[in-house]
C-alpha cells in the first residue's frame, strides 16, 4: 500500500487518473477537435468533435445540457454561453475534464413593413426593415418570391429602406439579414404580400347648374359597373356614392345642400382589390344661394296717377313648392295684391297707391320661413297747370344797297353803302367776285370801300347778309359804271 502511494508521490507526471481503490490507470482526457472557444448564434445547435482513448466512455455536461454519455461528434441542441466539459472514464476511473468555452450571440430580428399592400401599376413601393438585437452593422437584402430585388444594403443600421416599382401581379416580399457577429448570425423577416393592380380610368364630372338653391345633379362617365364616390372641398369622406351603369354613365342628385360654395370631385373604385381606385376628377364649382325676392320700380314718383305695376324676381324658385310659391305685395304694411311667379321666378302685378309716399314690399314663404324683398319708396302727387309761353318771333334778315347814289363813278374803288339786319355780316360781290366784307351797325347800316378795284366800264354789284345762325339773304343788285379819263 505505501509502495503504491510512494509511486503516486514519486511519479506524479505519469498519473492520469487515480481510482478509489488506489489502482493506477492512465486515462487521457478527451481532445476537443472543434474550434475552442467557439461562438454560435442563439437558436442554433452546436456540433462537437473530439477524440478519446479506446475503451473509454466520454461524459459531456454544460449549460442547457445534462450530463450524458456522448460519442464524437455529438450535438448540443440549444447551447448557452458557458463552459462545456468532456470527461473520459474507464474501470471506474475518470480523466481530467476537457473544457469547451461557448459564447452565444443573440440572433437579429427583422420586421418588414410596406407603405401599401395594394398598389397601382407604375407606382413606387417603399419598404422599411426594422432590425433589433444581433450585432450591427448589418447586411440586408430584399427578396421578392425568393429572388433578390433592389440594392443590397451593406454596413447599415436599422431601419433599412428599400424602394421598388413592382410589376402587375402578386408579390411576396421579405428581407434576409446577416449581422456582424463572429458567428455571422442571420435571420429572415416576415413575408409581406403586395398586390399590384391596374388603375380605373379617371371619371368625368359635370353639374347641371353652377348656382342653385339647395340641390344639384352631378353626372359623368367612368368605367362600367364601378362605384363612384363624390367628395366636396377635399374631404376624405364621400358626400354621396352611386354606381355607373354598363355603359359607364352615372348621375347623383345632392339635395338639401346648405348655403355656401361647393367644389365637387369624383373618384371611381371597386369593392374588392381587383382594380386600383382612379385619380380624382376635375373640379366642379357650385354655389348654393338663399331664396330671395327683388322688386323693381320704373319710377319713384307718380304724377296725377296712383296706379302702377310692381314687378320682380324670385331667385331659387324651384325650392318653393305650392301653395307656398305665391307672392304678396304690401303697401304700407297692408297686402294689396297676390300673384303667382312664372317658371323663371318673374312676377308683375298692378297696385293702387294713395297720394303721398308709400312703402312697397313683396313677400313669399319657403317652408315655414317668410322671405321678404327689398323695400321701395314711391310718391304719388297731383300736378299744377303749366302756363303757356308764346315764343318771341325772330326778326327777319334783310339787306339792301343804297349807294353810291350816282351809278356812274370815276373811281375804281367807290364807297358802297346799304342797310342790313343789325349785327349781321355783309359780303359785297362785284361781277360775282367778293370785293368787300363788313358788319352791319346796331342801326342797321353799312358802308365799305372794296378791297379789290372794280373794272372799267359796267360792274354788277350785289350784297349778302348772314346772321349768327348761318341764315343768309341777298340784296337787290345795282350796276356801277366806272368811267375814267384817258391821259
Amino acid at each position: 500500500m505505501f509502495k503504491k502511494l510512494g509511486l503516486l508521490l514519486l511519479m506524479p507526471s505519469l498519473i492520469t487518473a487515480v481510482c478509489s481503490n488506489l489502482e493506477f490507470i492512465q486515462i487521457t482526457a478527451p481532445t476537443i477537435l472543434s474550434t475552442n472557444p467557439v461562438t454560435v448564434c442563439a437558436g442554433q445547435s452546436l456540433t462537437v468533435f473530439f477524440t478519446s482513448n479506446p475503451g473509454t466512455t466520454v461524459i459531456a455536461s454544460g449549460p442547457n445540457f445534462t450530463s450524458q454519455t456522448v460519442t464524437s461528434p455529438f450535438t448540443i441542441p440549444n447551447p448557452a454561453t458557458g463552459a462545456y466539459t468532456l470527461v473520459a472514464t474507464a474501470q471506474g476511473c475518470s480523466s481530467p475534464a476537457s473544457t469547451l468555452n461557448v459564447t452565444v450571440n443573440p440572433e437579429p430580428q427583422a420586421v418588414l413593413e410596406a407603405s401599401s399592400q395594394l398598389l397601382c401599376s407604375g407606382q413606387q413601393l417603399t419598404f422599411t426593415a426594422t432590425i433589433t438585437s444581433g450585432t450591427p452593422p448589418y447586411l440586408v437584402g430584399l427578396f421578392d418570391n425568393n429572388i433578390a430585388v433592389g440594392t443590397l444594403q451593406m454596413n447599415v443600421t436599422s431601419p433599412v429602406i428599400f424602394t421598388v416599382t413592382p410589376s402587375l401581379g402578386t408579390h411576396n416580399y421579405k428581407v434576409e439579414v446577416l449581422d456582424n457577429a463572429p458567428s455571422v448570425c442571420s435571420t429572415t423577416s416576415n413575408v409581406v404580400l403586395v398586390a399590384v393592380v391596374s388603375q380605373l380610368a379617371t371619371p368625368s364630372l359635370e353639374s347641371d347648374v353652377t348656382s342653385t338653391c339647395s340641390s344639384v345633379t352631378l353626372s359623368g362617365i367612368a368605367d362600367a359597373d364601378v362605384v363612384i364616390d363624390i367628395f366636396n372641398n377635399g374631404s376624405v369622406t364621400p358626400l354621396a356614392s352611386t354606381t355607373s351603369d354598363s355603359s359607364g354613365n352615372f348621375a347623383v342628385t345632392l339635395a338639401s345642400l346648405a348655403v355656401g360654395n361647393y367644389t365637387f370631385t369624383a373618384q371611381a373604385r371597386v369593392n374588392d382589390s381587383s382594380r386600383c381606385p382612379s385619380d380624382l376628377s376635375t373640379l366642379v364649382d357650385v354655389v348654393v344661394t338663399e331664396v330671395s325676392i327683388v322688386i323693381n320700380m320704373p319710377s319713384a314718383l307718380l304724377i296725377d296717377t296712383n296706379t302702377t305695376v310692381v314687378s320682380g324676381t324670385i331667385s331659387c324658385l324651384r325650392s318653393l313648392r305650392a301653395p307656398f310659391n305665391l307672392v304678396t305685395v304690401f303697401v304700407n304694411g297692408i297686402g294689396v295684391a297676390t300673384v303667382t311667379p312664372d317658371a323663371n321666378g318673374n312676377f308683375s302685378v298692378p297696385v293702387t297707391l294713395p297720394f303721398g309716399t308709400s312703402t312697397l314690399v313683396a313677400q313669399t314663404t319657403q317652408g315655414n320661413t317668410i322671405v321678404r324683398s327689398n323695400e321701395l319708396l314711391l310718391t304719388v302727387i297731383k300736378s299744377t297747370p303749366t302756363p303757356t309761353l308764346t315764343p318771341k318771333p325772330t326778326d327777319a334778315l334783310t339787306i339792301a344797297l343804297s349807294g353810291p347814289a350816282c351809278r356812274t363813278v370815276t373811281r375804281h374803288r367807290p364807297r358802297i353803302c346799304g342797310k342790313a339786319t343789325p349785327g349781321s355780316t355783309v359780303y359785297v360781290y362785284a361781277n360775282r367776285k367778293l370785293v368787300a366784307k363788313t358788319k352791319a351797325s346796331n342801326a342797321g347800316t353799312f358802308c365799305i370801300t372794296p378791297c379789290r378795284a372794280l373794272r372799267r366800264g359796267c360792274n354788277a354789284v350785289i350784297a349778302q347778309a348772314v346772321n349768327n345762325t348761318g341764315t343768309a339773304t341777298r340784296s337787290n343788285g345795282v350796276r356801277l359804271f366806272v368811267q375814267t379819263h384817258k391821259r
